[in-house]
């Protein structure tokens, strides 16, 4: 049986002459437009008490997200710091800002020098015939883009050879440094994707020790790290898309890169495209704005059209074309902000009453 928008009001009044009259006064809701409700008349009835102006909404097909802000700063990915192999006084030095190639000189301490190479593996010995090791691949595959092997005597491999400690010599001879035919450890630095000078600690005439800080090295991209509660950030993955904001509100588009989890918080670590236009600053703050869909395509309603039964069970009331309402069981899903998913009861399109 269909009735008019919600339900009818009753109300109680009393005179204050010598005599109590209750008078009953039974009123149409569609007349006046509100909803009183406070009735215990069986399952199929409610309890309310909203005394608002109701209206409708229409059932619609949406997704449901939720949006994050978490806090993190902008940066260069953190740099190695290159130490002085030995004591004594810096006659060159490379400058803060300067992006480091093949074969770059870093630093001139005495007679000695420091040179950027490239390779991934870090420097962790001293070179000389006989050794074996990809970082003596990559000795030899650095001097040889430099041109030391224009002959092709050594064997790009990963065995120092006498034909290795020859090409060393020549190199050597081009940096005015003594031509031992070996590549003392810490005179080296294969520095990887770390080209960028971000720091220079010492300026020349300085006089260092062995195991001075001479420059950090750092990489030529950055990152945005930014701390998130693991109970929200569980949704994320690599290769999210995710937008940051600087300060000045500028929005710059990134990746997530790498999730590192922890107890507390988890640090994710955004990229940008190559093209991305930065602040001049090494640092800035930041904030990671995400959104994470909980529910694709859901058939979604205000959260105020859900009426509640004494047995837990919810309904709404849809209205229909002929304007009549009837009561309708839903099993809901997803609540998200001020929208509930539906999963059975309704359709896409049906007219709900709303508070």
């Amino acid at each position: 049986m269909t009735s008019s928008p919600r339900s009818t009001i009753v109300r109680r009044f009393t005179t204050t002459i010598g005599w109590l009259t209750l008078v009953g006064v039974i009123v149409s809701a569609g007349l006046f437009g509100w909803r009183e409700l406070d009735r215990r008349l069986g399952d199929d009835e409610i309890t309310s008490t909203d005394t608002e102006e109701p209206g409708t909404a229409t059932a619609e097909v949406r997704d449901l997200t939720v949006s994050y802000e978490w806090s993190g700063t902008l940066e260069f990915d953190p740099p190695i710091d290159v130490s002085s192999p030995r004591g004594g006084t810096i006659l060159d030095i490379v400058p803060t800002g300067d992006e480091l190639t093949n074969g770059d000189v870093i630093a001139r301490i005495n007679s000695d020098v420091v040179v950027w190479l490239t390779g991934e593996v870090p420097a962790w010995r001293t070179l000389a015939n006989g050794d074996e090791g990809t970082d003596v691949l990559q000795l030899e595959t650095a001097l040889t883009a430099l041109g030391f092997n224009s002959d092709d005597t050594v064997i790009i491999d990963e065995e120092f050879t006498y034909a290795t400690a020859s090409m060393v010599k020549d190199w050597q001879a081009s940096l005015g440094v003594d031509e031992t035919g070996h590549v003392e450890f810490g005179s080296v630095v294969f520095g990887g994707d770390r080209t960028r000078v971000s720091a220079a600690t010492v300026a020349i005439g300085d006089t260092v020790t062995s195991g001075t800080t001479l420059v950090s090295i750092g990489t030529t991209e950055r990152f945005a790290f930014v701390e998130a509660e693991p109970d929200a950030a569980v949704g994320l993955t690599i290769g999210d898309t995710a937008t940051v904001e600087l300060n000045d509100r500028t929005q710059l588009a990134g990746m997530i890169d790498a999730i590192q989890s922890g107890a507390d918080t988890w640090t994710i670590t955004i990229g940008f495209p190559d093209d991305t236009e930065f602040p001049p600053t090494d640092l800035t703050n930041v904030t990671m704005h995400w959104k994470d869909t909980v529910a694709a395509d859901a058939l979604t309603i205000p959260s105020s059209a859900l009426l509640r039964r004494d047995d837990g069970a919810y309904v709404v009331d849809v209205v229909a074309s002929d304007g009549t309402t009837k009561r309708v069981p839903v099993s809901i899903g997803t609540a998200v902000g001020t929208r509930v998913e539906i999963t059975a009861g309704l359709n896409a399109g049906d007219t709900v009453i709303v508070l």
